[in-house]
């Protein structure tokens, strides 16, 4: 054996004998190879299966990356979702195949994404068919009954599930069922909510006993943020509501800023990215739209961008074919809003942790993201020319060890 052999050795029996280096060096490894490497012997695999070293792993890996549900128009083949996996850092689409691994006879379609996990449910199923959380990258997944507990309390149809999950504070997950009941009295019939969660820790259900009047906007996924799941209401009585998971308490949201001359709104985006919850309207008679952003205490929504849909239109002039200026808000969907850190910024400015933001939209059959602080678009991705998108849906696609 050479001296340099002899030295190398040396050097990764240092590393591999100090917890401290190799916890760093691995936290920078992507989860793929982290699933691999727990094969290496018993003290690596209780190493990268610790919850600290999990919680280290994502906060250290910054995710660029979202999935993509497009519910295609085929003159042949089943009418489901297909997948795709996009990158920002790449030019090509990837088929999503982890999905493919759940069994499911009706198909899969994804509902909610929260922290690298995901939320599934059969398509087209009926309340009684299972839920799947899935963790995308370590190809894991566990069904959930929802409908055998509503059997057992007479609801009537179960109207959304959503997963609570925040691996910074804790390795356990819980899923949010809201369901549907009626009480009939003499003169009426009368629907409520009532809310019933399941907890990864203990796989257990526990029904909450307060009921609540039923809502439409209770029939979507909610949007996790900070410890509650958020249901936004686009109607002008604007009743939105989030549910403190921890403690069990649902609360209404802060209204909107006061409407411009009474003009119509439409609502592009409501979603979480990076700690942040943002809302995206648009004023369907103007040529501009706005990002706001919820006040982390919930005293109301500070406007963080007014953009104007004449410098999208510069940036990107193929939104402009075939389309009224008039129309032209229609011409685009947001699939993500993505916090990032400003390059043109100075060092002192970015360690204050001063952050712009990018959208990931979708252009006719294009894929873009649009940075707003460098008024700029970059192309990403193009869409399948052979088919028409019906449906888009855009989920964030983060990297974590975290077990179902």
């Amino acid at each position: 054996m050479t001296s340099s052999h002899v030295h190398l050795s040396s050097s990764l029996s240092v590393i591999s004998n100090n917890v401290d280096i190799l916890v760093l060096i691995l936290w920078r490894l992507p989860v793929k190879s982290l699933f691999v490497f727990k094969s290496v012997s018993k003290r690596w695999y209780s190493l990268i299966s610790d919850p600290i070293f999990i919680k280290g792993h994502f906060l250290e890996i910054s995710s660029r990356s979202f999935l993509g549900q497009f519910l295609h128009n085929r003159l042949s083949g089943p009418d489901t979702p297909e997948f795709e996996f996009v990158s920002l850092n790449e030019s090509v689409p990837r088929p999503l195949h982890f999905l493919a691994c759940i069994n499911d006879p009706l198909g899969i379609r994804i509902n909610q994404s929260c922290n690298g996990l995901l939320c599934c449910s059969s398509y087209r199923g009926t309340y009684a068919d299972p839920y799947y959380i899935c963790n995308p990258y370590t190809r894991q997944y566990r069904p959930l009954f929802c409908g055998s507990r509503g059997d057992e309390h007479g609801f009537i149809s179960l109207c959304s599930v959503s997963l609570a999950f925040d691996v910074l504070k804790s390795p356990h997950y819980k899923v949010v069922c809201i369901w549907l009941l009626k009480k009939v009295t003499e003169s009426d019939v009368e629907f409520y909510h009532q809310i019933e969660i399941y907890t990864s820790e203990t796989t257990s259900w526990k029904l909450l006993g307060n009921i609540f009047p039923a809502h439409d906007i209770f029939h979507k996924t909610g949007v996790f943020w900070r410890g509650s799941l958020h249901w936004f209401d686009p109607s002008r009585q604007a009743n939105s509501f989030y549910f403190n998971v921890d403690l069990e308490l649902l609360m209404g949201m802060p209204k909107l800023p006061p409407r411009y001359d009474n003009d119509e709104m439409l609502f592009k985006y409501f979603g979480e990215c990076r700690g942040h919850l943002h809302l995206i309207q648009v004023h369907a008679s103007r040529t501009s739209f706005e990002i706001l952003e919820m006040m982390t205490d919930y005293q109301g929504w500070n406007t963080r961008y007014v953009v104007n849909v004449s410098e999208l239109m510069n940036a990107y002039p193929e939104i402009t074919q075939g389309v009224s200026i008039q129309f032209q808000h229609l011409a685009f969907s947001v699939l993500l809003v993505q916090d990032e850190k400003t390059k043109s910024l100075t060092d002192i400015q970015r360690a204050k942790g001063t952050d712009s933001l990018i959208l990931v939209l979708q252009i006719l059959d294009e894929v873009v993201y649009y940075d707003l602080e460098e008024m700029r678009v970059k192309k990403i991705v193009r869409l399948a020319p052979t088919t028409y998108s019906r449906r888009r849906d855009a989920f964030q696609y983060i990297e974590t060890l975290a077990c179902v």
